[in-house]
């Protein structure tokens, strides 16, 4: 049933959207979270305990990443947008 909804839901949008003259584009989200927007590096925390991480360090470059803007920040590259993000070093 979820999947049918989602269906639904995703043929309402992209016909919303070609109605009104913008794009409508589905983004794989498997390991935005995870992902470092600073350096593109698989760092982030892990499993089923890693869900409730929201602050992480990359292992990699250093980066100090809130989970929710992370993903925000990939899923944005993802289509191409120009993203500037400036952030802390640990």
């Amino acid at each position: 049933m979820i999947i049918t909804e989602h269906y639904q839901l995703q043929k309402m949008l992209s016909y919303k959207s070609s109605f009104c003259g913008t794009q409508y584009r589905e983004i794989d989200s498997r390991n935005s979270t995870k992902t470092c927007s600073s350096c593109g590096s698989l760092s982030g925390p892990q499993g089923w305990g890693g869900l409730s991480v929201r602050q992480w360090v990359c292992s990699a470059c250093g980066a100090v990443l809130d989970r929710d803007v992370n993903a925000a920040i990939n899923t944005l590259a993802a289509v191409g947008a120009i993203v500037e993000v400036h952030h802390a070093a640990a």
